[in-house]
């Protein structure tokens, strides 16, 4: 893992600003060190020595037809398998900073936080991808669909990083795509400059070790770290999704930069028995009047780890600002382990604030209810666990996409998979199938 975190050598031929950015990283990186369990954010991660899992099957993907696909290959992007419209711009980080295109100079500076991740990979930018989306929409005015696939098919470290640069008045949603070799070390970091007035949905599928192919088992680490600044009136709805085979660690730095900007942070995991999930989140109202809210779900298979840390930062000055936070999860066997932990740090008390966390087990009662109507066990778990994720899955703009989602969650933790939202009665189940 070590050279995950190990800064290359300045370039020569990058600009001043960029130079400077890069120096400071360096530097940034040197005090802070790579990440221990010794830091507060990081205490939850399972860093040391990981069991060797095997890889899962990854299903048939029933997502919508997408406006643009863009495919990393071990950290190169693929341009044969690629498909951009003219409409979009699409090209390296590199070529990106030598033309000066709109919105390069947000490379690195998105959030200011000590967050390795972050640092280390700044340095790798070079192998990273630029994508500009201008305003307005396609004809039809549906709603643009971009779908970034990240694929590793061999073991070792890997770097990635994109930017997205989304211009005033746009409207997008981005998913992200992370899968394959399950002893692939990835450390992937995505940009998000969300204009005055867009609406950025952003979601991120953790599929690491999950595979096309027979893969020998390896114990795998997933490094992901989402970064997004919010102009004024601006909208940025994250869903974290992590499913992944191993070890993974998800960062999301959301920095309300404008009045009435917003911020909807959603995070759903499904754990395997062996397996580490770690969500970490900061909110940071930079501005006053700018609103902002929180939800997590884990479902914690037994022998499984998941942990939530979820911050709002709210400064002296941000007066009129509103945040809300819940966070669940759902222990699926004796051995099963969450930790959550929210916290609000404010310094006004011209706000409105609102927190909450949940840790139990399936009712038992209402499995007796279903199961008593015919259905077995497992189905009557399937459903049941279903209902829970639902409240987030339902978030995700795309429901072509929000139903694979609770596909994938079912199928990864071994249960039936053919279970979707018009399964679920409302009368019956409700949206969110509390924690007994």
């Amino acid at each position: 893992m070590s050279s995950l975190f190990t800064p290359l050598p300045t370039p020569a031929t990058v600009p001043g600003w960029l130079t400077i950015r890069l120096e400071r990283a360096a530097l940034r990186l040197t005090d802070v060190g790579a990440p221990t369990t010794a830091r507060e954010d990081w205490r939850y991660t399972r860093l040391g020595s990981r069991a060797p899992l095997s890889a899962r099957p990854l299903p048939t993907a029933r997502l919508a037809t997408p406006s643009a696909r863009i495919e990393l290959t071990d950290g190169q992007w693929d341009t044969e398998r690629s498909c951009v419209p003219a409409a979009l711009v699409v090209t390296t980080l590199a070529d990106a900073v030598a033309r000066e295109l709109p919105g390069i100079t947000m490379l690195g500076g998105i959030a200011d936080a000590d967050e390795p991740s972050l640092l280390s990979s700044l340095s790798a930018f070079a192998g990273g991808l630029y994508v500009h989306i201008p305003a307005g929409r396609p004809e039809g005015g549906a709603v643009p669909l971009i779908e970034l696939v990240v694929s590793a098919t061999r073991a070792g470290s890997l770097h990635q990083r994109v930017l997205f640069v989304v211009d005033a008045g746009a409207q997008v949603c981005i998913v992200e795509r992370h899968q394959g070799h399950p002893g692939a070390e990835r450390l992937a970091v995505t940009e998000v400059a969300v204009g005055a007035g867009a609406t950025v949905d952003h979601v991120r599928l953790g599929l690491s070790g999950w595979t096309g192919a027979e893969t020998t088992a390896a114990a795998g680490l997933d490094l992901g770290t989402v970064a997004a600044t919010i102009a004024a009136g601006g909208r940025f709805h994250s869903h974290i999704v992590s499913l992944g085979v191993g070890t993974t660690r998800t960062a999301v730095h959301a920095t309300l930069h404008g009045a009435g900007a917003h911020a909807a942070l959603r995070a759903l995991s499904a754990t395997p028995a062996g397996c580490s999930h770690d969500y970490y989140s900061v909110i940071d109202h930079a501005v006053p009047g700018a609103t902002s809210a929180q939800t997590t779900k884990g479902l914690i298979a037994d022998g499984g780890v998941a942990s939530v840390v979820a911050r709002v930062l709210i400064g002296r000055g941000a007066v009129g600002s509103s945040t809300t936070q819940s966070l669940k999860a759902l222990l699926l066997g004796a051995s099963a382990k969450a930790n959550l932990k929210p916290q609000l740090e404010i310094d006004n008390d011209a706000v409105k604030a609102a927190h909450g966390a949940a840790v139990g087990r399936l009712d038992p009662l209402q499995l007796f209810f279903l199961q008593a109507r015919g259905l077995d066990s497992a189905t009557a778990r399937a459903l049941l666990i279903a209902g829970f994720v639902q409240e987030v899955a339902d978030t995700i703009p795309n429901v072509a996409l929000a139903s694979e989602v609770v596909h994938y969650v079912l199928g990864g933790l071994g249960l039936p998979s053919g279970i979707g939202s018009d399964d679920l009665g409302s009368d019956d189940l409700g949206s969110d199938v509390e924690p007994s």
